[in-house]
């Protein structure tokens, strides 16, 4: 049953029992701006005693034990509490001990035999509640430190806490320090006579229900708000430390991996429509099985968007149980090349149907080993060839597949026969892939800038590398630029600015046909050589030789050109269109 109740800041925060903030609410996140505006709002009532600030509807659930649950409300009222600190400590600063006595009653529940504090009025949010607790303390200096000690002696960080309320309330604090004792006084009266609706409701489902329907601020409840919600609302044990590793292995991006996790099981769903879809999910599979397959799947996410070959040979140890392939090099590294390739691409839609392809080699073996690992590297370099020609090269949109891609999630789920539907999949990309004239005409395109380094090297690395057992590769490409431009870089070899040649137009000195990826030490030595020169160095003979040996496509590009009596706007042209024939007839074949 709902109760609505119109009310003041002074009755609900003298009110004896204990607020709290349910773990299923999002953390707390009001900055500068909101603040600001309750600074200028209150301000505006505070000489008219006949007025006062309306704030909005702040929905409670009383639990049986007292305590009361803010199912609505949080950043309001959290932010109430920060403001009354503030009061608190410029009244202190003002030498108005009695008010800051009142103020402290309102913060903490004080034993009259004592007088000491026994517990604060507001749980907060999680995410701030060390520092929230530190801050109320009747004794606190003001100061904000980056680590405390809890009552076990256990050290808690809380620089993050202090990023996010440090300056709500410093800047709450340096607006009342300059206020006179009557002012203070009067501010005070304004914030307590502040208007707020106060609805009380009688069940957790109430209050499960109506937080669905709510928005905080204004602000829509995203799926993952939702979602958080309902399941919380399960009463599973354990429940908080499964969701809390579930955002932390999603990072930033809590909702995207939501979407492709609903993708991977369900299918392609609008955002408008993910929450119910994934209650519905839930429903049907059980919470508990439910909360397992998302956990899992953030595991498989974190390690795809953290590239980092180490972590992904663990996720494909521990977490999917591949020990024989994730222990064999050739047949691991040629799967994690291919996922180095996508991230250099930006592709990120065909996540979910990477899982769905590791879960269904899983399901028909436990422990895979070489006939799987061939099937696997066959269906990771497919999509590598694919977005490389159609994405990277021609600029489609990595979505022109994304529903492809939801189909043969269910596909592959279901299948009985791995590499028949692989054969199916490329078949249908088949039909999607750019022809070879649109191909040519993107890749004579690409040209030298920061964004493109990557992809110039990850281009010369496979053009080295083609058709070479793995442990005969040498790398020109690393998904880590840092780590690559430490050994790498990309050489024009018509310098960009000739000491004694005229120089190129930009368009021709910058286009792939004029560029190579050489060691640091070579692109040294070759310095602003004119092209001759650096021919001359790196042939038969040459002082830099045996600097070259090992680069196969170095090796290949000084025995075509050696002879070459110009290095101009042509050859460069000839160059490239020779380089965009061999990439897609060859090296990026299509199956």
């Amino acid at each position: 049953m709902i109760r609505p109740d119109a009310t003041t800041i002074l009755s609900v925060t003298t009110n004896p029992n204990i607020y709290y903030i349910p773990p299923y609410q999002r953390s707390f996140d009001w900055g500068k701006e909101e603040a600001q505006e309750l600074i200028d709002d209150l301000s505006s009532y505070m000489e008219n005693e006949k007025e006062s600030l309306y704030l909005g509807t702040i929905i409670f659930n009383e639990q049986d034990d007292g305590k009361i649950a803010v199912v609505d409300g949080q950043q309001r009222l959290t932010t109430i509490y920060l403001l009354l600190i503030a009061c608190r400590e410029a009244a202190k600063a003002a030498g108005n001990q009695a008010l800051s006595s009142a103020i402290q009653q309102r913060l903490t529940s004080i034993d009259p035999n004592t007088g000491e504090a026994t517990g604060n009025k507001l749980i907060p949010s999680r995410s701030i509640e060390a520092l929230f607790n530190y801050m109320c303390n009747p004794n606190w200096d003001g100061n904000f430190p980056d680590i405390i000690l809890d009552t076990r002696g256990n050290q808690i960080r809380l620089k993050r806490q202090c990023n996010k309320i440090k300056p709500i309330y410093s800047f709450f604090y340096e607006k009342l320090r300059d206020l006179n004792e009557d002012q203070l006084t009067q501010f005070n009266r304004s914030l307590n006579e502040t208007q707020i609706i106060q609805i009380k409701i009688d069940s957790d489902e109430e209050a499960f229900a109506i937080f669905e329907r709510t928005n905080a601020r204004g602000l829509d409840l995203a799926a993952s708000d939702l979602l958080k919600n309902y399941l919380f609302a399960q009463n599973i044990d354990g429940i908080e430390d499964i969701w809390d590793e579930i955002v932390k292995n999603a990072g930033s991006s809590l909702l995207r991996m939501l979407k492709y996790f609903h993708t991977s099981h369900r299918g392609i769903i609008t955002k408008s429509r993910l929450y119910r879809s994934l209650r519905i999910f839930a429903e049907e599979t059980g919470i508990e099985d439910f909360l397992q397959k998302l956990l899992s799947f953030s595991h498989f996410y974190k390690s795809i968007q953290k590239i980092d070959q180490e972590s992904f040979r663990e996720y494909f140890r521990e977490k999917l149980g591949f020990q024989r392939i994730a222990g064999q090099d050739n047949w691991f590294k040629k799967i994690f090349l291919s996922v180095e390739a996508l991230h250099l691409f930006k592709i990120r839609q065909a996540y979910p149907l990477i899982y769905s392809a590791f879960l269904s080699i899983k399901s028909g073996n436990a422990n895979p080993g070489n006939g799987e690992a061939r099937s696997l590297i066959r269906f990771m370099a497919l999509l590598e060839h694919y977005h490389f020609i159609n994405t990277a090269v021609c600029a489609h949109m990595g979505n022109e597949v994304e529903k492809l891609y939801g189909e043969f999630c269910n596909e592959f789920r279901t299948s009985e026969n791995f590499n028949e539907t692989l054969d199916i999949l490329t078949r249908k990309l088949r039909e999607k892939l750019a022809s070879r004239d649109e191909f040519v005409s993107g890749f004579k395109n690409i040209t030298y800038s920061k964004a493109n380094i990557g992809l110039v090297a990850y281009i010369f690395d496979r053009h080295n590398n083609h058709n070479l057992p793995l442990a005969d590769w040498k790398r020109l490409f690393n998904a880590d630029m840092k780590l690559w431009m430490k050994d790498y870089n990309i050489e024009h070899f018509y310098p960009q600015t000739p000491e004694n040649d005229p120089p190129l137009p930009d368009e021709t000195v910058h286009n792939i046909g004029n560029l190579l990826v050489l060691s640091r030490q070579l692109n040294s030595a070759l310095d602003n050589d004119m092209p001759q020169r650096k021919l001359e160095r790196m042939g038969e003979g040459g002082d830099l030789r045996e600097q070259v040996r090992g680069y196969n496509y170095l090796i290949r590009f000084v025995d075509q050109y050696h002879e070459s009596d110009e290095w101009n706007e042509t050859v460069i042209n000839e160059r490239a269109l020779q380089l965009a024939d061999e990439s897609y007839n060859n090296v990026w074949e299509f199956p």
